[in-house]
C-alpha cells in the first residue's frame, strides 16, 4: 500500500526555523517501502572510495606523469612541421586530441597502478606507507583487481585507436603500444631483482612520446626501418625531394629521441627522489631500489645533480633539430642553420622547457630533504608541475605562437571553423 507524506511532517517542515532540503526532511515512498537502502548506501560510499583507492583517482598527480611524454611526441611531431603539412588543424588538436589523450592518460596510469598493487600486494602490506592500500588489506579480491586492470587496458588502448591515423605503409598502433605494455607487466618485478628500476619506469613511461608521434603523423619506426636514405645514387628530381622529405624525418626522428632520453631521465631521478620515502622498509623486506644504491648521504644529490645535467644538455639540443628538419624542406646547403635563427623561432621553448627546467630543478635540490618522507613526497609531486611541466609548457606554448601567426596555420583555422 503506498504511503504519503502526513500532515504532521508538512507543519514541521513550515514552522522549522532553519531551512531544510525537502529530499532530506521527508522519506519518500520507495525508502519507506525498501528501508535497506539507506543502509547500503555508506557501503557502496566505501565501495567507490576502495576502487577509487586502487586506480588511484584519488592521487591525479600521476596523471600528469602519464600524460606529458604523449602531449611532448604530439607536439613535437605538429610543431617539426611547417603549418602546411598539418594534418590536424588546431581546432581539432585542442577539442579532440588534447581530451582524448587526457583520457587515455587516466585510464593508463589506473591500469598501471592496479596492476603494481596486484603484484605487490604481499609486499604493500609490510610497508608503512603502502599497508592501506585496498589489496593491501584484503578489501578488495585479486581477481576484482585482475578485471578491473584488464578493463582498463582495454579502454586505454580503444581510446588511442580511436584518434591514431591509419595507413598501409606504416605500423599499425599495437607495434607502439605493444613494447609498451610488456614493460609495464614486468616493473612491479625490478625491485626484486635489480636496483635500476627507476630508469627502466623511466623508459616505460617515456614510451607514449613515440605513441604521441604515431598519433600526430610520424611513424619513427618505419623512418627508422627504411633504408632509402643511407644511400642516395640517382639526382633526380624525384629523388632529390625523397632525401629532402626523408632528411626532415631524420631530424624530427632524432628530436623525439633526444626528447625520450631527457623524460626517462627526467622520470628516473623523479622516481629516485620518490623512492627514498620507502627505502627503509625495503630494506627490511630485501627489495631493491636506486635510493637504497645510493643512501642518505651526499653521493645521493651528486648523482641526481648529474642526471639534471644530463637532461638538460639534450633538452637543449631539440630546438636545433626542429630547425634542420624545417630548413630541410627548403634544400638549403646547410641544415643545421645559424643558431640565433633557432634562438629566435624558439625561444619560447627554451625559457619555459631549458631554462625553466633547469631552474625548477636547481631549487628541489637545494630544497629536498632526501631523509625526510614528508620532504621526499612533497617534492616529487612538484617535480611533475615545475619541471616536467615546463617542457610541456615550452611545446604548447611554440605550438600555439605557430598556430597563432603563421599564414598556413591561420588558413586551416578559418576552413575548420568557417
Amino acid at each position: 500500500m503506498t504511503q504519503y507524506i502526513g500532515i504532521g511532517s508538512i507543519k514541521h517542515y513550515l514552522c522549522s526555523p532553519q531551512p531544510i532540503c525537502p529530499v532530506a526532511q521527508f522519506e519518500f515512498t520507495r525508502t519507506l517501502q525498501y528501508p535497506r537502502i539507506r543502509e547500503m548506501t555508506p557501503a557502496l560510499q566505501t565501495r567507490l572510495r576502495l576502487y577509487a583507492e586502487l586506480t588511484r583517482l584519488t592521487k591525479p598527480i600521476g596523471i600528469l606523469i602519464i600524460m606529458y611524454p604523449f602531449l611532448l611526441g604530439f607536439l613535437f611531431t605538429l610543431i617539426s612541421m611547417e603549418p602546411i603539412e598539418w594534418t590536424l588543424h588546431p581546432p581539432q588538436v585542442l577539442h579532440t586530441y588534447i581530451p582524448m589523450i587526457c583520457l587515455f592518460s587516466i585510464f593508463w596510469r589506473s591500469f598501471g597502478c592496479v596492476w603494481d598493487d596486484i603484484v605487490d600486494a604481499r609486499l604493500d602490506a609490510m610497508v608503512e606507507r603502502t599497508r592501506t592500500r585496498p589489496l593491501a588489506q584484503k578489501a578488495i579480491s585479486i581477481l576484482h583487481a585482475c578485471i578491473i586492470a584488464a578493463a582498463l587496458l582495454f579502454l586505454a588502448v580503444s581510446t588511442t585507436s580511436v584518434i591514431t591515423p591509419h595507413s598501409p605503409n606504416k605500423f599499425g598502433l599495437a607495434i607502439y603500444l605493444a613494447p609498451q605494455i610488456i614493460m609495464t607487466l614486468l616493473y612491479p618485478f625490478g625491485k626484486r631483482v635489480s636496483y635500476y628500476t627507476s630508469f627502466w619506469l623511466g623508459f616505460t613511461i617515456s614510451w607514449s612520446i613515440f605513441v604521441g608521434a604515431r598519433i600526430a603523423g610520424f611513424d619513427i619506426f618505419s623512418h627508422f626501418l627504411d633504408t632509402r636514405h643511407l644511400l642516395w645514387i640517382s639526382l633526380s628530381t624525384d629523388d632529390v625531394w625523397l632525401m629532402t622529405v626523408d632528411q626532415s624525418n631524420s631530424a624530427r626522428a632524432l628530436g623525439l629521441t633526444a626528447l625520450f632520453v631527457t623524460y626517462a631521465i627526467c622520470t628516473a631521478a623523479q622516481d629516485i627522489i620518490y623512492g627514498f620515502q620507502d627505502i627503509r622498509d625495503d630494506a627490511k623486506l630485501g627489495l631493491k631500489s636506486f635510493a637504497i644504491l645510493l643512501g642518505h648521504g651526499p653521493t645521493a644529490k651528486r648523482v641526481l645533480s648529474v642526471l639534471v645535467v644530463l637532461q638538460v644538455a639534450i633538452l637543449g639540443s631539440i630546438p636545433q633539430l626542429v630547425h634542420s628538419a624545417k630548413l630541410s624542406k627548403m634544400n638549403t646547403a646547410s641544415p643545421v642553420g645559424d643558431y640565433w635563427v633557432v634562438l629566435k623561432a624558439s625561444w619560447i621553448f627554451i625559457v619555459f622547457a631549458v631554462v625553466g627546467k633547469a631552474i625548477a630543478w636547481m631549487v628541489v635540490l637545494q630544497r629536498v630533504d632526501l631523509g625526510d618522507v614528508h620532504s621526499t613526497g612533497f617534492y616529487f609531486s612538484q617535480l611533475s608541475f615545475w619541471v616536467q611541466g615546463n617542457i610541456v609548457a615550452g611545446l604548447a606554448s611554440q605550438y600555439a605562437l605557430i598556430a597563432l601567426l603563421d599564414d598556413g596555420a591561420a588558413v586551416k583555422i578559418e576552413n575548420s571553423t568557417g
